[in-house]
Order: C-alpha cells, then sequence, then structure tokens
C-alpha cells in the first residue's frame, strides 16, 4: 500500500505494533520505513 501507517502503542508493559505494508529499501516511490528496533507484545499487519 503506497503510503501505509505504522502506529506503535505502549501502555503499562504491555506493547502492540500495527502497520500496513513497509519497505526497508528506499525506492522510486517513497523512502525507507525508519523504524526504531521494537519488540512488541503484539503485532498487526
Amino acid at each position: 500500500v503506497l503510503g501505509a501507517a505504522m502506529f506503535y502503542a505502549k501502555v503499562g508493559n504491555s506493547s502492540v505494533l500495527y502497520t500496513g505494508d513497509y519497505n526497508m529499501t528506499p525506492d522510486r516511490h517513497l523512502g525507507a520505513a525508519q523504524v526504531d528496533r521494537l519488540q512488541p507484545d503484539l503485532l498487526i499487519t
């Protein structure tokens, strides 16, 4: 999905990462996604 969003939420000791399609390599349409090293309890894609 061109321009998909990523959302990270942490409440207490629990965390969730919600994301559409993402790319860690830049291409002709968008730059690469820049993501901190996260270890979410739940990943929703």
